[in-house]
């Protein structure tokens, strides 16, 4: 059984279709109803299951990643594609085009850390998909 059962268990739940990207939102309790891990940092474990695609997107916040289960999965930044294996610790600049990718046979899960509440205090949070440009 996998380490993150309840974050493998929302791949039987959710589709990338119904939400873009399935993350367990971890809370602070002294926190409760922000989406907080501290007043500027969100944190949560986001699951790809095999096959899967994260859509090229880009925001203000910076993140970052933790891959704590599954391999052969990847995060490609500005088109430059990092493989993640439990253990790596990947980043993602601030407004850099990114997407996420699991060619392997196994669920991936890892940590997402962003500070989109740091940049949230200062009103400036925005983020665009790919798929909003209009590109033909």
């Amino acid at each position: 059984m996998p380490t993150f059962a309840r974050a493998n268990e929302s791949g039987s739940l959710l589709s990338t279709e119904e939400a873009e990207r399935r993350v367990l939102i971890l809370e602070n309790p002294g926190l409760k109803g922000q989406s907080k891990m501290t007043n500027s940092l969100f944190a949560g474990l986001q699951l790809l299951l095999p096959g899967e695609r994260a859509r090229s997107h880009r925001h203000v916040a910076s993140a970052m990643r933790f891959i704590i289960e599954g391999a052969c999965a990847y995060t490609a930044v500005d088109g430059e594609r990092t493989m993640m294996h439990p253990g790596d610790f990947v980043l993602t600049p601030n407004w850099t085009w990114h997407d996420h990718g699991n060619d392997g046979v196994e669920p991936v899960v890892w940590l997402d850390g962003l500070d989109m509440h740091m940049v949230n205090l200062f009103d400036a949070s925005f983020s665009r998909n790919i798929t909003s440009l209009n590109i033909p």
